[in-house]
């Protein structure tokens, strides 16, 4: 799933591809998609950026990984154009990670929304609007 991510505080933005993730309680952004946000210039958000706060959680094989905190507003596409925005605290990867796993999306975004799941056609629908 395709989202605009924002982190006003920065004044960066990026558009990333997230996994949905039912097993995790933030949402991430993992280190090959913090290369994806940027300043309105192009450059890409600095390795020694200072962000909000920080967090240390268990990563593949118990190794332990290290995230900074910031606000963050999620933009999704809807089928009908428009976009559907979503404030939240996003977890961003501090360093690159010795395995590359996609950034994901967890219960504190999928909750706001009803999520209907057609694994043999494989298709995810998050409907905001009875959320």
């Amino acid at each position: 799933m395709n989202a605009e991510v924002v982190l006003p505080r920065l004044g960066v933005w990026g558009r990333i591809a997230l996994l949905v993730d039912t097993g995790s309680d933030s949402t991430i952004i993992h280190w090959r998609d913090r290369l994806r946000i940027r300043t309105p210039k192009g450059q890409l958000l600095a390795s020694d950026t200072v962000f909000q706060d920080g967090t240390e959680a268990s990563g593949i094989a118990g190794s332990r990984v290290e995230y900074g905190s910031e606000n963050a507003v999620l933009y999704f596409d809807t089928e009908e154009g428009s976009q559907v925005l979503v404030p939240v605290r996003v977890d961003i990867e501090l360093a690159p990670a010795t395995q590359e796993v996609p950034s994901l999306l967890g219960r504190d975004v999928l909750s706001e929304a009803r999520m209907d799941f057609n694994m043999p056609a494989d298709d995810l629908v998050l409907d905001w609007a009875v959320a």
